[in-house]
């Protein structure tokens, strides 16, 4: 295809996307200037409505307490009517002789002639009474204070309160009750009420419009139109009559939906003065016409452009294109391998200089060619030496590799270390003895041992026999010989008597031979507590070196920082242990009918969690919950803890303070803020009706409800001074009648399984 049709086409395609872009952006910007101006037009008029029914009700809820300070000088009494008015000819009916009763009606009849806005007025005493003004025949039997304006009224009695709307069986006007609660003395004498028309309202409402095109309807909490420009038979009907695509209930701010046939927008505000809601509605066809008459005008701009692009750019371009076709053709040339031959090009200035550097490159080229070879030799000459670099590379990347991965296996054992310390679990020391092997390969064999007491017993080995060497009743003195002989090949050359004759016979059958070995103490505060060592076999030529002691020193420094922590925790649990116990004896002396029981729920609750297959961790807190959970009836008086009758309510409210003192005691201790937690719960029910708190189910913490079951068992099982112990089995029973009501369902169906097979 020649340059000449690709530029007058590109030219045309390019003026043709450019109107049209403007144009969709005209039409969208103008699309948005009306959907704003829309929703700004109706927000001002709702909040024009907003003020309107603000001042409405102002002046209504005004009137009511200025008909309560008229009220204010009759008295009411109990000879207080029934379904009384004033018919339209002013007559009483039906005649009552009680004074207060023509008050009233005098009352009322007055300041509904001077107030017209008001239907009706109105009092219900507290005592059931009621009369209003005008009268309507309601029937015998009529209650006020059941009716939910005088409900309403009791809510908020020190204010003037708004009811519902609705209409009467007398009259389609909308209307709703402006009442207040009357008090004298600090007591309750009725309610006294106004009924308000809302024709004034929905008058305004109806003649409502936004921007001439917009209807506006008013619509209660539950969606029920009170008022509508658009229509009024949807009038106190549901939202949803006007379209299928509008479901009752809570809508957003704005949204589109279908309205007789018609794609509608609407905007949607909440009232603060009462539960209503504002809804503008508009069609969009009328709200975008204004879009049909730019629309008209974009094209008539668009016919203009392509009628100056045809007869003025075209011609142009045709000028300016001939010059760039020729030099096209010199290039095809050029791709062909022409790389020598000079162009010819007259035309724009433009051009022809691209031109003359175009015939420069040429002569340049053929110079970068010549030099071309010499590069490609000294390149091949390169290549050569990437490839043995290349070689070299992939050679240390498997060295890193291999120490990349024993560095993991380091960070995994030594992460570990901590977790084994806190579970006692002596695999760490099995796991550390392995990784020294495979980073020591020429180590044969090895050993880890430890020291109790006054006893030596290997925990791990590789290459020996562990089995044997757990069974012989070594002993420290022998381990001192072992860390003075400095090797173990040297102590197991000589015979200097350091074992029993049958006790080293059977720690060399045990052991095999080896020709070298490093053997480094583990130990804490100048204390030994145990050895690290690695072997080399008999039959091998291989020889320690400086780099594989120091690997062990870094392996026994690790294994001696994991055996001073488990020390550590071990002195900690203990101290622990003798404060908790000395607690629990303190209580059994303070309350000797509950000896042995905190020790009993402690063994029982682990039993249940074990049988759940909760964590080491998780047991020990149970167990410590256990141990401590009734430490709060040290402070009930003993008196009462001890008494053999029935308790008074005040005593038995005093004792079901006890899991609080308890957790009192415990939560300033910060390890035992848990235990304080489970022991504070420990008599919630699964169904909430237990105590401290009331809370019931899985929000009751799970220990908590493990110790429930624990300790009603164990109390069943138990004499105490108002009864005799039941049966274990009778217990069980218990526990699986409660289940679901004093106790978790399933933690009460795990314990009966457990304890039946401990039985």
């Amino acid at each position: 295809m020649r340059i000449l049709p690709k530029l007058e086409l590109f030219i045309l395609s390019a003026c043709m996307t450019l109107t049209l872009c403007f144009n969709l952006f005209g039409h969208w910007q103008e699309k948005r200037i009306l959907l704003t101006s829309f929703y700004d037009s109706s927000e001002t008029e709702i909040l024009h409505f907003e003020k309107v029914m603000d001042a409405f009700f102002i002046e209504a809820k005004a009137n009511v307490l200025f008909l309560e300070e008229l009220l204010a000088e009759v008295p009411l009494d109990d000879t207080l009517f029934s379904l009384v008015g004033l018919t339209g000819e002013g007559k009483v009916l039906p005649s009552y002789t009680s004074e207060t009763d023509l008050r009233l009606l005098s009352l009322f009849d007055g300041f509904l002639k001077t107030h017209r806005q008001f239907l009706m007025a109105y009092f219900g005493s507290a005592n059931g009474g009621y009369i209003e003004v005008p009268v309507i025949e309601l029937g015998k039997g009529y209650d006020p204070r059941v009716r939910p304006w005088f409900q309403k009224a009791l809510q908020n009695p020190g204010q003037v309160n708004i009811t519902e709307v609705y209409q009467t069986l007398f009259s389609e006007v909308p209307q709703l009750g402006i009442v207040k609660a009357v008090s004298r003395g600090g007591t309750l004498c009725g309610v006294l009420g106004l009924s308000l028309s809302l024709k004034a309202l929905t008058d305004m409402i109806r003649q409502g419009k936004i921007q001439r095109i917009g209807n506006v309807f008013l619509v209660d909490a539950s969606d029920r139109v009170l008022a509508n420009s658009m229509d009024p038979m949807y009038n106190f009907g549901p939202l949803s009559a006007l379209s299928s695509e509008l479901p009752e209930g809570s809508i957003g701010r704005t949204w589109r939906l279908n309205i007789n046939g018609k794609r509608t927008l609407g905007v949607s505000a909440r009232s603060q003065i009462l539960p209503w809601r504002y809804i503008v509605f508009v069609d969009e066809d009328e709200l975008f016409e204004p879009l049909k008459l730019n629309a008209f005008w974009f094209s008539l701009i668009t016919l203009g452009i392509l009628f100056f692009v045809v007869f003025f750019t075209i011609p142009v371009s045709r000028g300016f294109s001939r010059p760039i076709e020729e030099l096209s053709r010199q290039m095809v040339r050029f791709g062909k391998q022409h790389f020598f031959e000079q162009i010819h090009v007259k035309g724009f200035r433009e051009i022809e200089e691209m031109s003359d550097s175009f015939n420069e490159m040429t002569g340049e080229l053929k110079t970068l060619i010549e030099k071309n070879k010499a590069y490609y030799d000294e390149l091949e000459r390169i290549n050569l030496a990437l490839k043995r670099r290349n070689i070299e590379l992939e050679n240390t990347s498997e060295h890193l590799f291999d120490y990349s991965s024993r560095m993991e296996e380091m960070i995994s054992i030594t992460s570990r270390m901590c977790s084994s310390t806190i579970e006692k679990d002596e695999s760490f020391l099995k796991d550390a003895l392995e990784m020294i092997l495979d980073l020591v390969p020429k180590a044969d064999y090895g050993s880890v041992s430890l020291v109790e007491d006054d006893k030596w017993r290997f925990v791990h080995t590789v290459g020996h026999d562990i089995e044997t060497l757990k069974q012989l009743p070594l002993t420290v003195d022998m381990l001192e010989e072992l860390q003075n002989a400095k090797s173990l090949e040297r102590l197991m050359e000589a015979d200097d008597g350091v074992f029993p004759p049958d006790l080293s016979d059977a720690f060399r059958r045990a052991t095999r031979s080896i020709r070298a070995s490093i053997l480094i103490p583990l130990k804490f505060s100048g204390q030994t507590l145990g050895t690290l060592s690695i072997e080399i076999a008999k039959e091998s030529d291989e020889q320690f070196t400086s780099s594989d002691y120091k690997i062990l020193q870094t392996f026994s420094n690790l294994a001696s920082a994991f055996l001073k922590i488990q020390k550590y925790i071990q002195q900690q649990e203990g101290f622990q242990k003798d404060l908790i116990t000395s607690m629990i004896r303190l209580l059994e002396i303070h309350d000797p009918y509950t000896k042995g029981h905190s020790e009993n729920v402690a063994n029982l609750s682990i039993t249940i969690a074990e049988a759940m297959g909760l964590d080491k961790t998780l047991v020990s807190r149970v167990f410590w919950s256990g141990m401590v959970h009734d430490i709060g009836k040290v402070l009930v008086p003993g008196v009462i803890l001890s008494k053999p009758s029935m308790l008074t309510l005040k005593e038995y409210n005093l004792i079901k303070e006890h899991p609080v003192w308890g957790a009192r005691v415990l939560e300033p201790f910060e390890d035992l803020k848990d235990v304080a937690k489970y022991v504070r719960h420990h008599h919630e029910r699964w169904d909430g009706l237990g105590y401290p708190e009331g809370i019931g189910g899985e929000t009751i913490p799970l220990v908590s409800r493990i110790l429930s079951v624990a300790d009603a068992l164990e109390a069943m099982t138990s004499d105490r001074p108002y009864r005799k112990r039941v049966s274990l089995t009778a217990a069980l029973r218990e526990i699986e009648n409660n289940a679901g009501s004093q106790f978790d369902p399933k933690i009460a169906e795990i314990a009966v399984r457990s304890i039946k097979k401990l039985a």
